[in-house]
């Protein structure tokens, strides 16, 4: 008597062990959220924007400047990109070109200037928008659009540490 609850109770056990195990394997397979389109557009006072369209809702970007070669470099961690080109030339104000490259489940975006810039980036739906340098001067931002902006900057220099700036 006391063997038939013993199997019952390791068989019990297997099948949570076994739930558990594919539960959480399913949640590790999903698959990541695919870069679906780029666009490019020059603004005015010597920007730029640069806007990602994405299968789903895209995670918070994580971003740096290096300063020589100027260039902005965004890392999208669970994106893969189904772009047919990963190369990009830009013939706008201090743009040169971009390039977006993958490797499992992360995609990087590299922007690649003549002097570097500031930047933000905003996130609306599926879209994630990077815009790059100086708004126009004497043009002031609305306060809806100031509260919607997340900016997020590094720099990299060779002559002097990391700062982050959120």
């Amino acid at each position: 008597m006391w063997g038939n609850k013993m199997r019952r109770c390791v068989f019990e056990f297997v099948l949570m062990l076994v739930a558990a195990v594919f539960g959480f394997s399913s949640m590790a397979w999903s698959d990541p959220a695919q870069l679906e389109d780029i666009s490019f557009a020059s603004l005015p006072g010597d920007s730029f924007e640069v806007k990602l369209s994405f299968s789903d809702t895209p995670p918070q970007p994580q971003g740096y400047t290096v300063d020589n070669p100027a260039r902005i470099v965004i890392d999208l961690p669970g994106v893969a990109s189904v772009l047919k080109e990963k190369k990009h030339q830009l013939s706008f104000g201090n743009a040169r070109s971009a390039v977006v490259v993958s490797a499992g489940d992360k995609t990087r975006l590299i922007v690649n200037m003549v002097s570097t810039a500031p930047y933000e980036t905003t996130i609306d739906g599926s879209v994630l928008t990077l815009v790059v340098g100086s708004p126009e001067s004497g043009k002031a931002v609305s306060p809806a659009l100031a509260s919607s902006v997340v900016t997020t900057e590094r720099s990299v220099s060779s002559k002097s540490e990391s700062t982050v700036t959120n």
